[in-house]
């Protein structure tokens, strides 16, 4: 994964780029503010400004809902033509429940046996040694290997310079240790190495991925307990908050597709407003129905408000046109270590994508939102007034009452590109016109 060393010259998946871990100098940002009776030091080089103040970056809050269904373990039934149950009363052999090829040995695991190639409860060979098939001992589904070995890196790489600005939690859906979602599983704090313990242990080998995929109660539940939620020290307040759904299968159960979309729909729509983000483990030619549908999380991505500039919602992997919503890891025939490392890359594009270019205004008086320009400077000294444009400028969180400035495309590059790069946020100008 890229370095999370909070000094800024951490690399992220398209080359340079401020960590998430950052804890605002890196690329800082100053506010050149007309307040009336504002204290600061007036800006020589903005005849219209009267002031300045800093800006800092906003905390984010990381609420991870990871899939632990069945599925992730290589699970390949029961379908119509697999009847395959491991808790049935049948006679079925269980290692036919598996897939060709989805799973691995596992180092953290290595006897474990789930006696994939014994016969039921109620057959004659029930009870038989696991050593008669030593293939299947030690094996565990490749997507879980891998996912469950990204967030680990992840949350040990944040725990070596714990950051008051990132929360992150985890809440594992379906598995053999099943959670209400309706309630914190692991709870979002500032990570620190106890805190990545507890979140390492939630899925350490004991629990495994077992059950089907309650996408929808999941996002709902969590997204209540997230839009309530409050920092506590040393974990800073205020922060924009984030889901990040990690799922290798369609929802199940009661819920539709389009339910799934509402409520994600209805969490960014809240107050406060709650971001999905939505990383895909399928191989886009499985079944749409049953098994992994990458136009649904395409168009879920969409409706999360985390996805990238441009995307198609409705795009296909068979027939792909544009960029996806989602970020998709095909597995296929890859074995878990490159999976994991494709995972890797897309926690680290979604720290950069919900908070690099989130700068929150320190404000003394009300910010006249007609009367602001932004400013970049880089490292070098050289400056750039940004337009205000929400695909390729800077926006406003709230145009009415604003509280921070969000970069977006080029500008939010550009911070990316050079760590160094400062933020000004130049106040009492009007908007659009030339400052400098």
């Amino acid at each position: 994964m890229a370095s999370q060393n909070g000094n800024g010259n951490d690399a992220g998946p398209g080359g340079p780029a401020t960590s998430p871990t950052d804890q605002g100098g890196e690329a800082g940002a100053t506010i050149d503010r007309g307040d009336a009776g504002a204290s600061e030091t007036p800006d020589a080089n903005a005849t219209c400004a009267t002031g300045q103040s800093t800006a800092v970056r906003y905390p984010v809050y990381v609420d991870i809902l990871l899939d632990g269904s069945r599925s992730m373990d290589g699970h390949g039934g029961p379908t119509a033509n697999q009847p395959c149950d491991l808790t049935a009363d049948t006679d079925t052999d269980a290692a036919d429940c598996f897939l060709s090829g989805g799973r691995e040995a596992d180092p953290s695991a290595p006897t474990r046996d789930i006696l994939v190639c014994h016969k039921e409860a109620n057959s004659d060979t029930a009870g038989m040694a696991a050593n008669n098939c030593p293939g299947f001992v030690g094996l565990t589904g490749k997507k879980w290997l891998a996912a469950r070995g990204a967030i680990d890196a992840y949350v040990d790489d944040l725990s070596t310079n714990p950051n008051p600005k990132l929360g992150v939690g985890l809440f594992l859906f379906s598995s053999t240790d099943v959670k209400a979602p309706t309630q914190w599983d692991v709870p979002i704090a500032m990570v620190d190495p106890a805190h990545a313990g507890a979140i390492k242990a939630r899925i350490a080998p004991g629990t495994w991925p077992a059950g089907g995929t309650p996408m929808k109660a999941t996002i709902e539940g969590q997204a209540q307990l997230l839009r309530s939620f409050t920092a506590q020290s040393p974990l800073e307040g205020a922060g924009t908050r984030v889901l990040l759904l990690m799922t290798d299968g369609v929802p199940n159960g009661s819920s539709t597709k389009q339910d799934v979309i509402d409520v994600v729909t209805a969490a960014k729509n809240g107050s406060p407003s709650i971001l999905t983000y939505v990383v895909g483990l399928g191989d886009t030619n499985a079944d749409e129905d049953t098994v992994y549908d990458e136009k649904f999380l395409s168009a879920l991505a969409a409706a999360g408000g985390a996805a990238p500039q441009g995307c198609n919602p409705a795009w296909d992997g068979q027939n792909p046109s544009g960029v996806s919503c989602h970020l998709q890891v095909t597995p296929g025939t890859k074995a878990s270590a490159q999976i994991r490392t494709e995972i890797e890359s897309a926690i680290d594009s979604m720290s950069q994508t919900v908070q690099s270019c989130d700068f929150a205004l320190a404000q003394t008086a009300a910010i006249d939102p007609t009367h602001v320009n932004v400013v970049l400077k880089t490292g070098q000294g050289q400056e750039t007034q940004i337009a205000p444009d929400p695909a390729t400028g800077w926006t406003f969180d709230n145009d009415a009452n604003p509280t921070k400035v969000v970069l977006h495309g080029a500008a939010c590059d550009a911070v990316h590109a050079d760590p160094a790069t400062t933020v000004q946020v130049v106040v009492g100008c009007k908007t659009g016109d030339p400052i400098r």
